[in-house]
Parts: C-alpha cells; sequence; structure tokens
C-alpha cells in the first residue's frame, strides 16, 4: 500500500509539470490489478539507447552535444524541484 501511494502521489505531481524536457503525463490510476501512468509519445530513442550505441560504436558522445544533453536534464531536474 505505501508504493502504491507513493505510486500515485508521484504520478499526481508529474501530471502537473509542464516543461520542454519533461515528458507530459496525462492519466495516472488502476486499471484492475495493475496501476499505470499514461504519457505523451515521443518518437525517437532513449536516453539510456543513444549512450549505449555511442559505446557500441566506440564513437564518444561529443563534448558539446554531452554539455547540451546535461544542461537539458539540469534544466527539467531543476524546473521539477522547484514545482515539488
Amino acid at each position: 500500500p505505501d508504493r502504491v501511494d507513493r505510486f500515485l502521489r508521484e504520478a499526481q505531481a508529474a501530471a502537473n509539470l509542464r516543461h520542454p524536457y519533461i515528458v507530459p503525463l496525462y492519466d495516472a490510476g488502476r486499471d484492475g490489478d495493475r496501476y499505470y501512468m499514461a504519457a505523451a509519445f515521443i518518437d525517437g530513442q532513449t536516453l539510456e539507447r543513444f549512450v549505449q550505441r555511442a559505446a557500441d560504436e566506440d564513437e564518444p558522445v561529443p563534448p558539446d552535444r554531452a554539455a547540451e544533453l546535461v544542461r537539458k536534464l539540469a534544466d527539467a531536474l531543476d524546473y521539477a524541484h522547484r514545482e515539488g
């Protein structure tokens, strides 16, 4: 029950976030025995896949591209924290 409460509480908090680097969350709830979050579909690859592909190809991410990604992540995280 504690984990479910936390899941739903965090989903509600995430649903209130509006930021260009945070995937919009539209709904969260329960369907039978399963809990869910419904978010926007973002076409493309995950950050994990992007980094893995660079490692697999032994091609490091260029420093300027890495810095831009970190800047965007930090901006989104800062916004989320300021919003509580």
